[in-house]
């Protein structure tokens, strides 16, 4: 596999058709002629180490991502210094598309873990939407599903306690990295959060996540440590959470749609 350096990271060139993510991406089940759309959409592949960035706020819009391996969050800056996680992507998410071409993006991206992501001109995409609308769609239900998972968060930052906060991030996540990977055994999931990601995600300290997590692993409901989270009680964690059964249903259904 040749690497060519890129604006400081690697870009690794390889067969769109052997990329992990794309029964869950943009590309899933796309037609020859659709694929071939894509592949010329394509600007390169572009690696990056935990904790490089992918883009900042205020950087223009011209390019658009794909996550095709690794874990990111998008985040924006508070006044104070302070940083704020929006939302969490994952392997296939869809991520850097701005509603006006050229404009500034009004949120950070940054790699949760080493990353690899596929890296497409926006007015390729633009034009490809015109000659083939099911990839408008499909672009379009992509952003609508981080949206709807942007609208549970910002639900729970708002309105519930910091318990409840917590049993929620971790209940979505795992639901959402089971559904990319469906074929995981056991009850527990790689997670590669940190107590302080945890609080900047939630607006708490990361003493008050500590204690938190604390209580959930002597009541029973989880066990999380070093990156590994367990669900030991599953129907006790979505009570503590404090969640409708349809907000569940609804997150499986949105992963399943990425299977098939």
């Amino acid at each position: 596999m040749s690497v060519v350096r890129h604006e400081g990271n690697a870009r690794l060139s390889h067969a769109c058709a052997r990329c992990g993510a794309r029964a869950g991406g943009l590309c899933r089940i796309c037609a020859p002629e659709i694929m071939a759309g894509i592949e010329q959409c394509k600007t390169g592949d572009r690696a990056l180490r935990a904790g490089e960035t992918i883009f900042l706020h205020g950087d223009n819009c011209n390019s658009v991502y794909t996550i095709s391996d690794g874990w990111a969050y998008l985040y924006a800056l508070r006044p104070d210094g302070g940083r704020q996680i929006l939302h969490y992507a994952l392997p296939g998410d869809f991520i850097g598309f701005h509603p006006g071409a050229g404009a500034a993006i009004t949120y950070g991206a940054q790699a949760l873990t080493d990353l690899n992501l596929c890296v497409m001109a926006r007015d390729g995409i633009e034009r490809l939407n015109r000659d083939h609308p099911e990839i408008g769609m499909r672009v379009a239900w992509m952003l609508s599903r981080n949206l709807s998972l942007t609208y549970d968060h910002l639900t729970s930052v708002t309105r519930q306690s910091a318990r409840e906060r917590v049993a929620h991030l971790l209940l979505q996540l795992y639901v959402r990295r089971r559904m990319h990977w469906p074929d995981t055994a056991g009850d527990q999931i790689d997670l590669p959060l940190t107590q302080e990601l945890i609080a900047d995600t939630l607006g708490l300290t990361a003493v008050h996540v500590n204690r938190t997590l604390a209580s959930l692993r002597r009541e029973g409901v989880l066990h999380f440590k070093l990156g590994r989270l367990r669900i030991l009680d599953p129907d006790r964690l979505i009570e503590v959470a404090d969640l409708a059964p349809e907000i569940v249903e609804n997150w499986i259904a949105q992963g399943a749609t990425r299977a098939h």
